[in-house]
């Protein structure tokens, strides 16, 4: 899509999906389901994805071709026509298959920040449904690189301009963790937005952490999130952001007097350290014995480790061994419960 604002203003690769009717830009640019004149394509072949083994190919026949110039986008054309409101759209089911109408999207994109207002100079979209799965399946486009600023979803170890996710029941929880890569990037300042579409449900919990400072940022559901940061000289890329998305805001366990103390909070190893407060000064820790119990946002304990506290309260836990998500932990200390959020990436 030559409109794409990247740095040397030559436009930027847009993935289309027709499972979802999405594209990685949505919110900037006009790219759908038809073909445009003039306009080229790579196609995604479907080899291996949902475990299918089927050969590659493509087929246009006469039937789909649609000549009404009300049909061109603002990339080629004259005529302003926003997705899926295309003639013939909604008569591609038996291409794109049966498509839940519900899904939640979460637009991020990559901005220079002296042309935020000019458009984006790429992006991409996370898109919750209950038809998609959490594997690489049809809903899902994988990225293709640009010659300058890109930014995409690293998904199982693969980068992606659309990551399609399950849309879980409302009765059971469900956290993601999403590392974010950004590369070819230029000297300069930057703005990383990240925006929640409408039909996002308000109680999802979406956050920025940064795993170099341990920082985090919570993503408003109306106003979104602008995360800027300068990019050094000689330094081109970036991949040290990580979008945690649950699928409802984290309550932690009543908590007792004082908070027990974990960092770092975030974690992306797992190795933590703990400190119990002193209430009133009354607890003697030195060679106490204290129990750790990690338990996920279901109410299931996941991890049950015993340590020795040292003279001030404190102790080390590895706790690699649970997923990335948000979890309560709890310090039992003779008849004392401690309790505190963490997150792991």
């Amino acid at each position: 899509d030559p409109t794409v604002n990247g740095t040397n203003n030559r436009g930027a690769y847009v993935a289309f999906n027709a499972s979802t009717n999405l594209n990685s830009l949505p919110l900037q640019s006009n790219l759908n389901g038809y073909i445009q004149p003039g306009q080229a394509v790579f196609v995604q072949n479907t080899v291996g994805v949902n475990g299918t083994t089927v050969l590659p190919s493509i087929t246009i026949s006469q039937s789909h071709v649609v000549g009404s110039s009300g049909n061109k986008t603002l990339i080629f054309g004259k005529n302003n026509l926003s997705a899926g409101g295309e003639l013939g759209v909604d008569d591609q089911q038996r291409v794109r298959g049966t498509v839940s109408n519900k899904m939640e999207k979460i637009y991020v994109t990559l901005n220079i920040k002296n042309r935020v207002g000019q458009g984006a100079a790429d992006g991409f979209v996370v898109a919750y449904g209950k038809g998609f799965t959490d594997l690489m399946g049809r809903e899902d486009a994988a990225k293709f690189s640009n010659l300058d600023e890109n930014i995409a979803a690293v998904h199982g170890g693969v980068q992606q301009s659309i990551l399609g996710l399950q849309l879980l029941d409302a009765s059971k929880f469900k956290s993601d963790t999403i590392p974010v890569s950004m590369w070819n990037l230029a000297a300069g300042e930057y703005v990383m937005q990240v925006k929640l579409d409408s039909e996002v449900d308000p109680g999802r919990e979406v956050m920025v952490l940064n795993r170099t400072t341990g920082q985090q940022f919570r993503v408003d559901n109306k106003l979104g999130l602008d995360l800027s940061f300068l990019n050094a000289t000689g330094n081109r890329t970036k991949d040290d952001l990580v979008i945690v998305i649950n699928s409802r805001k984290i309550t932690p366990a009543p908590r007792s007097r004082s908070q027990l103390v974990i960092y770092p909070n975030p974690t992306s190893n797992g190795m933590v350290e703990l400190i119990v407060p002193n209430v009133g000064g009354k607890l003697s820790f030195g060679n106490a014995m204290a129990r750790i119990e990690i338990v996920d946002l279901q109410g299931q304990v996941v991890l049950v480790s015993e340590v020795i506290l040292d003279a001030v309260g404190r102790a080390s836990l590895d706790a690699g061994s649970i997923g990335a998500g948000g979890y309560v932990v709890r310090v039992y200390v003779g008849n004392q419960v401690f309790t505190s959020k963490l997150l792991k990436q």
